[in-house]
């Protein structure tokens, strides 16, 4: 790739590296990532298929049931049912300190 470029003025050589690797990984993703198939048989244990994650997962796949929505999407922010309460002000006491005592008060000579 970057061959070509070495007679050239002003090339960022570390932005083009960045931009193929960028898109290595994503043209890697692209084939990996196939949303609704189903793992096949032989990559899952019996423990797995009965598990009730993989129920779930395998309902949704088939398209028996809608998948459910995520805690954040059920929560609304500005719900006025939220179970949370507002915050109350707590008053707040000053202290009062003790008046200094000087250096001489404090048999010290000043410097």
């Amino acid at each position: 790739m970057l061959w070509g470029f070495y007679h050239r003025i002003n090339i960022d050589f570390a932005y083009l590296i960045w931009k193929d690797f960028v898109y290595q990984v994503v043209s890697r993703h692209q084939t990996t990532q196939q949303y609704g198939a189903i793992l096949l048989i032989e990559l899952t244990t019996a423990e797995i298929r009965n598990s009730k994650a993989y129920k779930e997962y395998h309902a949704c796949a088939i398209g028996e049931a809608a998948p459910k929505p995520k805690a954040s999407a059920r929560k609304k922010k500005g719900d006025s049912a939220s179970s949370t309460t507002p915050p109350t002000s707590t008053p707040t006491t000053t202290v009062e300190s003790a008046p200094r005592l000087s250096a001489t008060a404090k048999g010290k000579q000043p410097s």
